[in-house]
């Protein structure tokens, strides 16, 4: 609100002012002690959603000093767990709460002395919500969406109810409400996730709802966990799946697609948007992360006009302008861009069905950040390589098809694995016919400094060297490696952004060698 941002996170209730977005600075905090969860800020007034505490209201007027002004615990039910107080929205006189098994009207019109007005039960679990109008649309977890009529505070009433789950494997985490349109995650674990979805329903009449399209979550960055949290900007749909956020573009709300991957600190519980921002919360670990979304909705420079892909074409190109490095780039669906010339550019973003290729020979470097939703690659020959140089942060996987030598013609190669978390097994088994093999032997193998070590090359057998138990390459470590005919192997990761650090042996004074291949991450 304003230049403040207020964050529930378990133990406190904290004040933070955003007046400059880069340099968030914590001014007040409110010590809760319990489970505070969802916040809700209106005038001077601060609503906590405190779990198993209640409803509070602090007076944030001073936001380095909230204060208690009233505070109330409701529980319709037999069992105190059954009201865990998790969201709240205030609307006029009524703060309205959704609190696991009950979803609950209060009356705040005297700030002072809140009182417990209506309620509704859940069949499943009601953590979220959105209201409008008279209307609230709640994610009832397995129970799907239902709407409640809310003109009577005193009587809130279902009047539409759709997408009833199993019970326990899908259902409805959170929703966003805009226009005629309500924007939902959907999670099935009963498929293993493969079925997670952005819902969007069709809600113009409220009593009489429809599932108008859905969009399934991509599990390129995280197949095992569902989707929680969603936020809308009026053009796109953030979606947190643990530690990433998936970005759907609905300015076409029969045909939802995926536009962009963010990756973030930590996992995220809660994502609310203001303006070219968006702010992440995951409710524990006392903070906030924001994040800029503008080059997401960078409008794309490239127009293809000279028909051939190439990024040095300047007809490519809008106004036949080569993009210089304080340029943003952004590749969209459908759309094919080669590198071949080294180039630059601020911050380029690869969204979903866009493609990005380097040609051997050629460098791109990115003075800020790199978003990569889409597929990029870089190429290699035996005696040219193609480099992809980000100064900022980078998320979503990348392909290099790196030259390596043929077994036994020109020797093997010394190698260091271009990406990160590229596991060694994941490798072999895409490269499957294209690394040489010796029996159940691998071409590629680390070298060991101990007494009477030396090469020693991964198995399909089990023990020490068992490709199935390497684990991940590791940054900047080196291994010989050989192809079975020569040509290109194919590593899939992250882009390493900063300094890696490699242990060195030296075993001076002691028995073994101290030879150490190290390879540039």
């Amino acid at each position: 609100s304003g230049s403040y941002a207020y964050v529930a996170d378990g133990y406190y209730v904290r004040v933070v002012d955003i007046s400059d977005i880069k340099n968030p600075t914590q001014v007040g905090s409110y010590y809760r002690g319990n489970s505070a969860k969802g916040v809700y800020v209106s005038g001077n007034y601060l609503y906590v959603a405190d779990g198993s505490g209640g409803l509070f209201i602090l007076n944030v007027s001073d936001k380095t000093n909230p204060t208690l002004v009233d505070s109330i615990f409701y529980n319709a039910g037999l069992y105190s767990w059954q009201s865990n107080y998790y969201k709240v929205i205030v609307s006029g006189d009524y703060a309205y709460v959704a609190a696991y098994k009950y979803f609950y009207v209060f009356d705040i019109s005297d700030p002072t002395n809140i009182s417990q007005t209506g309620s509704f039960t859940c069949a499943a679990g009601c953590n979220d919500f959105d209201l409008d109008g008279s209307y609230v649309y709640l994610a009832n977890s397995y129970y799907g969406l239902e709407i409640l009529d809310v003109s009577d505070p005193s009587n809130p009433t279902e009047v539409a109810e759709l997408d009833i789950g199993s019970g326990c494997c899908t259902g409805i985490n959170d929703i966003v409400k805009s226009g005629n349109y309500a924007y939902a995650s959907r999670y099935d674990n009963s498929s293993g996730n493969e079925e997670d979805r952005l819902y969007i329903y069709d809600v113009s009449d409220p009593t009489s709802p429809s599932l108008l399209s859905y969009s399934d979550y991509s599990k390129n960055h995280d197949g095992s966990h569902a989707p929680y949290a969603i936020a809308f900007d009026g053009t796109y749909v953030y979606s947190s799946l643990w530690g990433v956020i998936q970005v759907h573009n609905v300015s076409n709300v029969n045909s939802p697609t995926l536009h962009a991957f963010i990756e973030t600190n930590a996992n995220t519980y809660q994502i609310d948007v203001s303006g070219d921002y968006i702010f992440l919360s995951n409710r524990s670990t006392g903070g906030i992360q924001i994040i800029d979304t503008r080059l997401l909705k960078t409008v794309s420079r490239w127009t293809n006009s000279g028909g051939d892909n190439l990024w040095s074409n300047s007809s490519n190109w809008v106004n036949n302008t080569l993009p210089t490095s304080s340029d943003d780039v952004t590749i969209l669906n459908g759309n094919s861009v080669t590198v071949d010339a080294s180039a630059s550019a601020e911050n380029v973003n690869v969204v979903s069905g866009g493609t990005l290729g380097l040609n051997s020979g050629t460098k791109l470097s990115v003075n800020n950040d790199f978003l990569n939703a889409g597929t990029t690659t870089l190429n290699s020959s035996s005696n040219s390589y193609s480099a992809l140089l980000v100064s900022g942060s980078s998320s979503g996987n990348i392909t290099y098809n790196r030259y390596v030598n043929t077994v036994g013609s020109g020797e093997w190669d010394l190698v260091g694995s271009p990406v990160g978390s590229q596991s060694i097994s994941g490798f072999v088994s895409s490269n499957s016919g294209s690394v040489a093999t010796s029996g159940s032997t691998y071409a590629i193998g680390t070298y060991s400094n101990a007494s009477g070590g030396g090469w020693s090359n991964y198995t399909t057998s089990s023990g020490s060297n068992d490709v199935a138990n390497a684990g991940n390459f590791p940054a900047g470590t080196g291994y010989q490696m050989a192809s079975a005919s020569g040509g290109t192997l194919a590593f899939t990761g992250t882009v390493a952004t900063s300094d890696q650090t490699v242990d060195i042996t030296d075993n001076s004074g002691s028995g073994g060698t101290k030879w150490n291949l190290v390879a540039n991450p």
